[in-house]
């Protein structure tokens, strides 16, 4: 599956923010939305009948071209059948409350840039999953 979304963004008139976002998925799997301030990103289980068991998945994020970090989920992370799960960042202001959402206590955001790439791997290291947003800025 992939799918292509424009949002524009306006900040005190003066300058114009174009964030694209690109998705794609091999699988049940996706990562269906990236909060553009680092503060949270959503993984979405697409089958309607099949839990999905994310265990130990990685993400990776890659920010301006330079990977940031990497984050392992952790031991019974379970997506429901059109179910999601939330990941905060530590400072975001969210509540580990599985199996809906957790906490990515290791940082406090999951950062921001131009262009900022997340991809979720298996257990076996197979990419199952991505999520690129390109912003770019402009003055009126």
């Amino acid at each position: 599956r992939v799918g292509t979304l424009e949002q524009d963004h306006y900040d005190s008139g003066e300058v114009q923010t174009r964030s694209t976002f690109k998705r794609h998925a091999k699988g049940n799997v996706s990562i269906v939305e990236c909060d553009p301030n680092g503060k949270y990103i959503i993984l979405e289980n697409t089958s309607g009948s099949i839990a999905e068991d994310v265990s130990h998945f990685e993400i990776r994020r890659v920010i301006d071209g330079t990977q940031a970090f990497t984050f392992h989920l952790p031991t019974h992370s379970l997506i429901h059948p059109h179910g999601h799960l939330k990941i905060y960042g530590r400072n975001a202001g969210g509540i580990h409350s599985p199996p809906d959402s957790i906490v990515m206590e290791s940082h406090p955001s999951w950062g921001t840039g131009a262009v900022v790439e997340t991809f979720l791997y298996n257990t076996h290291g197979i990419e199952k999953a991505s999520h690129i947003q390109t912003t770019v800025a402009s003055s009126r």
